[in-house]
């Protein structure tokens, strides 16, 4: 009987003899998500050739989109269980990684942010997209420790702008990221391109 590997170290050779495709953009709208065709469309287009960094994945949705055209995802998140299906979130981000055949696109940080951002490399990154926890604080902290990981001219897409909360276990849960991405661009006298809740920031 042959080792698994084997196929796996198999599919990876053949990956890194094609190098790094850069494909058509892709809308996995099968897999559970808030973020919209509209969205996951201007994030591919937004990644074309870019190196992305990408804060709270979930089951990967975005991050299919992400790697469709990217040259190559870092992509970070907890990885819960999905409060509403009970479904292990990482094993259901790395079967649609595999059913796309992008998993050797996507390197897959689990963990939290706070602490996995600072290991990173400075300015490593072209694009960022921030879709983790979405209390001021939280938003603050990601943005503070991504903005060294960015290139010059770098960009950032921030998710659920606009939104003001949701309703969470019977209590209200506030959003900060509109105030946290307004602030910012005001204070760098930067223009925010909105997509839907999608609000994008592209760097001096």
């Amino acid at each position: 009987m042959p080792w698994p590997g084997e196929e796996m170290l198999a599919r990876a050779r053949r990956a890194w003899a094609q190098g790094p495709a850069v494909g058509d953009a892709i809308f996995a709208g099968e897999i559970p998500s808030s973020t919209t065709e509209a969205e996951c469309l201007r994030l591919a287009e937004l990644a074309r050739g870019r190196r992305v960094l990408e804060i709270g994945t979930y089951f990967g949705r975005s991050t299919v989109s992400l790697a469709s055209t990217a040259v190559a995802v870092h992509t970070i998140d907890v990885h819960p269980a999905d409060e509403i299906s009970g479904d292990d979130t990482l094993a259901g981000l790395m079967q649609n990684l595999d059913r796309y055949e992008l998993w050797q696109k996507v390197v897959v940080h689990v963990g939290f942010s706070q602490l996995i951002l600072p290991l990173l490399k400075p300015a490593s990154f072209e694009l960022a997209f921030l879709d983790a926890q979405h209390q001021r604080e939280p938003v603050e902290e990601d943005l503070e420790r991504l903005l060294p990981l960015l290139r010059p001219g770098g960009v950032i897409a921030f998710h659920d702008y606009g939104v003001p909360g949701v309703e969470h276990r019977g209590r209200w849960d506030p959003f900060g990221v509109t105030e946290v991405v307004d602030e910012f661009a005001a204070a760098r006298g930067l223009s925010v391109e909105l997509v839907e809740t999608l609000a994008v920031v592209q760097l001096p």
